[in-house]
């Protein structure tokens, strides 16, 4: 089975790193309560039925892209079960392959049909109510945790990876899950200098409306020129249609667009212009039509739709060419600060790959980009400069329609790099536009982007110097973002640290003792927190059956909770260490699991400690001693392993301590000294040896929606005849 390391981010092996599956992808869900069925690890699975939905998925964080069903509050689902399909092409030049996944509580991982990992669930076989081995807590519900693959196991095409995620318990409060899948070449293949070529289909309004003629043998064109423009992408820049409300006007744009889907291998995106909203111009308006006819149903099943945001306005594709991948998106007419924050989440996981951005409105002449918006939320042209595609040395082109006319400029981002803004719409042209469209001929033998206007209506190209003219740049330089990798970091070395309460400035150890009937020492109502000596016992007092109990724990253990411990590290050893003052029978350790504090009494946890699952763990991590009516243990020093627990602790399970319980039939008690106890030296001592985690990485949160701005007023202007 792969060997698991927990991380916030992970840096690759030298090479080429492919993206299989990012982070913050769309995946398939079942969250009834219910098992799976038999064959949903399998590639041929049909999971059409099931929800879908954005990464991070889960419910009780807050911080959920998609919430899924969790089922009763006391009584919440056990497994959701995921699935996604992707592509694959060059698998058998695969050097490594990494899965890092974001698990709470527990996770079984599957590629093809296999399992290839395991997290924090038990061995064996597991149904829809199998339970993971620990409760995770944050920050550990956080992180993610990686895995090394076998990359033979990859087949060139479609693959499927699937996961089961399941809770510690049925009162769990919160579900996370998230997963990246990255493969890597040791070296980059030979270098692919084939030109290929980007279609740019501006506003296609007046073709739904009243020509749409035209708009089918745009399309087809594409599609009888696939091979011999070698067509890699197709973008259209948004208007899809005049009139949202008409849907005839949809009904043709979408019988257009299905010609490029008799080529499923071709990628292609639809922007969402003004007249595309349900209420033209309006942001506050919904976008059903747009939704039914280009959501993120239309492309499921394409290896190469990454996915969309939350309200399906905006979209991501990666595509192929010249040896390289690319990343496309398409963000909203004057896309709102959300927008932006989700584009550059998307930019964020994939931090390799060049970037095309295509928007309705964004340079608006010759004069530049716009500067007014119609919407309150909306962002001009200026302002998506300013707070997305400046600081993103990643996008080095941008592309628009709405303005009727054709404009283009190259402007330096915060890097100093060069970024190609273009401008291009012909609805005020004669019959809606005359089919006029852009073909970028990207040439890389040439260092240079050839900008052509051609119209497959008319059989000619458009050669004025607004139409047809190149653009320079390095391929080589332009298009790489992979920094070398840093030197290995030294392999960390085993330290050994022992905690008792008043020793070396550590102050957060708790115990109590908790005595089931009364005696002099106190009874079932007594706060016992101050007490001297822990005594556990199956017969106190004497002769009544009663039993002495004791909870003991040390906070401030690991690094998630200010100790000295670093969370994730190797535990190799740990021990207890109890000052038997008076000699008895033995007991047995169960870790916590409620929560509690060293004013508990017996009745304020209703008759004791439950060893049930939910308040304590029904099996013992430690045993001591046998239950005799005897002495077992001597005074002295009593050393318990208690390394069991800390390695739960370690990897994510919420540290709440041991509960100290007596031995059926031990009968002669044993006491010890407490945490409260005069002498210092005999007080309970934690002894543990571990070897820290490997240097990690600083995990890149994804950019904050940009700030509030005041916008420029919109000047009042007469209504063209041309609408934009």
């Amino acid at each position: 089975m792969a060997s698991c390391e927990p991380l916030e981010a992970r840096r690759l092996l030298a090479g080429v790193a492919d993206a299989l599956v990012p982070a913050g992808a769309d995946w398939h869900y079942l969250d009834t309560g219910t098992s799976a069925p038999a064959a949903w690890l399998q590639p041929a699975f049909d999971d059409s039925a099931w929800k879908t939905g954005r990464a991070e998925l889960g419910y009780g964080d807050g911080d959920e892209a998609t919430v899924v069903a969790g089922g009763p509050a006391t009584s919440h689902y056990v497994t959701t079960y995921f699935r996604r399909s992707f592509s694959a092409s060059e698998v058998t030049r695969y050097a490594t392959l990494a899965a890092e996944i974001k698990r709470d509580d527990g996770a079984i991982l599957y590629l093809n049909g296999r399992e290839v990992a395991r997290s924090n669930m038990p061995a064996g076989a597991v149904t829809a109510t199998t339970l993971a081995s620990a409760n995770v807590a944050a920050p550990a519900e956080s992180a993610f945790y990686a895995y090394t693959l076998d990359p033979t196991l990859l087949v060139k095409g479609t693959n499927t990876v699937a996961v089961e995620i399941h809770q510690s318990g049925p009162t769990s409060s919160d579900v996370s899950f998230d997963l990246r899948l990255t493969a890597t070449r040791p070296d980059a293949p030979p270098p692919d200098t084939a030109p290929f070529t980007v279609v740019v289909l501006p506003d296609t309004q007046y073709y739904s409306q009243s020509y749409p003629a035209t708009f089918n043998a745009q399309t087809q064109w594409v599609v009888d020129h696939l091979q011999s423009n070698n067509i890699k992408f197709v973008t259209h820049l948004g208007d899809v249609v005049q009139t949202s409300t008409q849907p005839i006007e949809w009904q043709r744009a979408d019988a257009a667009m299905d010609k490029l889907d008799t080529v499923p291998a071709l990628p292609y995106s639809v922007a969402l212009g003004n007249h595309d909203y349900d209420i033209k111009d309006s942001h506050a308006g919904p976008t059903a039509n747009f939704a039914q006819y280009f959501g993120a149903a239309r492309y499921a099943g394409r290896p190469w739709y990454g996915g969309s945001s939350p309200d399906q306005r905006d979209h991501y594709q990666i595509f192929s060419a010249a040896g390289r991948s690319f990343l496309h998106i398409t963000v909203e007419f004057e896309a709102p600060d959300s927008a932006l924050a989700w584009a550059q989440s998307v930019v964020d996981a994939h931090p390799n790959l060049p970037a095309i951005v295509t928007t309705h409105a964004y340079v608006e002449s010759a004069a530049g980009r716009s500067t007014t918006t119609r919407n309150a939320d909306g962002n001009s042209g200026e302002q998506m400069w300013q707070e997305f595609v400046k600081k993103n040395p990643q996008v080095f082109m941008v592309l628009n329609g709405h303005y009727p006319a054709e404009a283009n400029q190259t402007s330096l981002d915060a890097a100093g790099l060069p970024v190609f803004e273009m401008l291009s719409d012909y609805q005020g042209r004669t019959n809606g536009g005359d089919g006029w469209m852009r073909l970028l001929e990207f040439r890389p033998a040439d260092n240079r982007i050839d900008v052509k206007t051609w119209s497959p209506t008319l059989n000619r190209f458009e050669t004025d110097a607004n139409s047809q003219f190149s653009l320079p740049v390095d391929f080589a330089t332009r298009f790489t973002f992979t920094q070398p990798p840093p030197p290995p970091p030294p392999p960390p070395t085993s330290q050994t640290v022992t905690l008792r309460q008043g020793t070396n400035g550590y102050a957060s150890a708790s115990d109590t003792l908790l005595r089931q009937a009364t005696d002099a020492t106190g009874g079932p109502d007594s706060n016992l927190a101050a007490a001297a000596t822990l005594h556990v016992d199956d017969d106190t007092p004497p002769g009544t059956g009663a039993d002495s109990a004791a909870l003991l724990r040390f906070d401030k253990l690991f690094s998630d909770a200010g100790g000295p411990i670093p969370l994730g590290s190797t535990i190799t050893s740990a021990v207890l260490t109890f000052q038997v003052t008076g000699s008895g029978s033995g007991m047995r350790l169960h870790r916590m699991l409620a929560s509690w504090s060293d004013t508990a009494t017996w009745n304020t946890l209703v008759n004791g400690v439950q060893i049930d699952g939910v308040e304590a763990f029904p099996t013992a991590d430690a045993t001591v001693g046998a239950g005799t009516s005897t002495a077992n243990i001597g005074a002295g020093p009593l050393n318990v392993d208690v390394t069991a627990s800390l390695r739960a602790w370690s990897a994510g399970a919420a540290n709440r301590g041991w509960a100290l319980l007596p031995l059926a039939g031990g009968t002669d008690g044993l006491s010890f000294a407490s945490s409260e106890g005069a002498t210092l030296t005999q007080r309970p001592s934690l002894t543990v040896t571990f070897t820290p985690p490997p240097a990690q990485t600083t995990a890149i949160a994804a950019a904050p929606a940009p700030a509030a701005r005041l916008r420029p007023r919109r000047s009042l202007f007469a209504e063209l005849l041309i609408t934009q």
